[in-house]
């Protein structure tokens, strides 16, 4: 029998997934708060239509019960209606962690966030 590699000892928040890292040369992170994490990403292949970089928003075990699923599901929502206001950041993608526990957002890349304003 082949013998298992050893369970991760890194945070949930530090670990990105296998499908993001092909897609995205992940960065520093630049943000944090009470669901999630924000990195600088570059993507590692031009795609038309897409922006080369993005701010990826990790939000942390997205689905663990039903009122943390209606909030990510409102605010994944509220994103893809109000796409194209001058005020509101865009989503590009979002895409669900190989564990199914959390979610990743493709939002555009700003200078500054809510906090340094």
């Amino acid at each position: 029998m082949g013998q298992q590699s050893p369970p991760s000892t890194k945070p949930a928040y530090e670990f990105i997934d296998r499908e993001v890292a092909r897609q995205y040369n992940v960065g520093t992170r630049i943000g944090r708060g009470c669901y999630g994490i924000v990195f600088q990403a570059k993507r590692k292949e031009e795609v038309p239509g897409k922006p080369s970089e993005v701010a990826i928003k990790k939000v942390l075990y997205a689905f663990r019960n039903a009122t943390d699923a209606q909030r990510t599901y409102r605010e994944v929502f509220y994103l893809q209606k109000l796409v194209g206001h001058e005020n509101i950041v865009t989503l590009h993608d979002v895409l669900v962690s190989r564990d199914d526990k959390h979610l990743y957002l493709f939002l555009d890349l700003l200078d500054s966030d809510l906090q340094r304003a």
